[in-house]
């Protein structure tokens, strides 16, 4: 990845940093974590929300600080070291009609957007653009909606002093960001990699039941594995990896459920009772 000029893994590292940061309490180092993002911000954008709300509620000056001069050092470095690639964004982001350019909407990509464009174009034989920035407008929304509103399950423990249960929203929204993201390739999937370990870790708590562990960690193994084999059998083209993410919102907002019971205040609503959720369960315990 790192030969091919994909930094994702490198931001995966990042961001697992910035996470760091956020449950210790350290400004400093959730702010400078979090500078690097800014080269692909798609990968987190849906993140930056809470975040806001997070920083300004526990007065986080030095949050800002050391993001503003962390980047303005980067800039000048960039400028100092690599002047021609600042001049190549900017071309990049203004003249997509350049020829030397392939243009950011004919791109095929692993997001939620462009799979609808691909079916819209099945049927009307025209690849629309709107849904690059409709899809990622809406998932925006709602995390907007959900971080004002912030209901009693998304919040903090009283203890950590924290705005959001960051320890079950980060490990959410990092591969919600990813699916409903205006563009994203396979590549960029490697962040999620935080996510998988988030999922590990938080289903190996002590007051996870040991049913619902074993379905965790059934459904992480399934997951990964089957895309993998997938990926190896029928070496498919990279835009139909649009379900990974996916999954691994559905896997993270089920180790949110069954990590927190009913009466914590950092328990989602769930589908206790239902039957989907039985049918789900059903393979697991034949």
């Amino acid at each position: 990845l790192l030969a091919n000029g994909q930094l994702a893994l490198l931001l995966a590292l990042r961001i697992a940093l910035w996470s760091l940061g956020l449950l210790r309490n350290r400004p400093i180092v959730a702010g400078l974590a979090m500078l690097p993002l800014s080269v692909k911000p798609h990968l987190a954008f849906l993140c930056f929300i809470p975040l806001l709300f997070e920083v300004v509620a526990r007065r986080w000056k030095a949050f800002f600080l050391s993001a503003g001069i962390g980047m303005g050092i980067l800039l000048f470095l960039t400028w100092i070291l690599f002047p021609e690639s600042l001049g190549f964004w900017w071309n990049r982001s203004l003249h997509e009609s350049s020829p030397l350019l392939i243009k950011v909407s004919s791109w095929k990509t692993t997001t939620l957007s462009f799979l609808i464009r691909d079916v819209l174009r099945y049927y009307t034989g025209k690849l629309p653009t709107w849904p690059m920035w409709a899809i990622p407008l809406m998932s925006a929304s709602v995390v907007l909606l959900f971080s004002v509103l912030r209901p009693r399950w998304l919040q903090g423990e009283a203890e950590s002093g924290s705005h959001f249960a960051w320890k079950y929203l980060l490990p959410l929204l990092l591969p919600l960001s990813i699916a409903t993201g205006p563009f994203g390739w396979i590549f960029d999937c490697s962040s999620l990699m935080i996510t998988a370990f988030a999922v590990l870790a938080l289903a190996m708590e002590p007051k996870v039941r040991s049913r619902a562990k074993c379905i965790l960690l059934a459904s992480l193994f399934l997951l990964q594995g089957g895309t993998l084999f997938y990926g190896i059998s029928e070496n498919p083209t990279l835009e139909v990896y649009w379900f990974y993410p996916l999954l691994f919102v559905a896997l993270s907002y089920a180790v949110w459920v069954y990590g927190t019971s009913s009466g914590e205040m950092t328990s989602p609503p769930s589908l206790a009772r239902s039957p989907l959720r039985q049918a789900l369960e059903l393979p697991f315990f034949l």
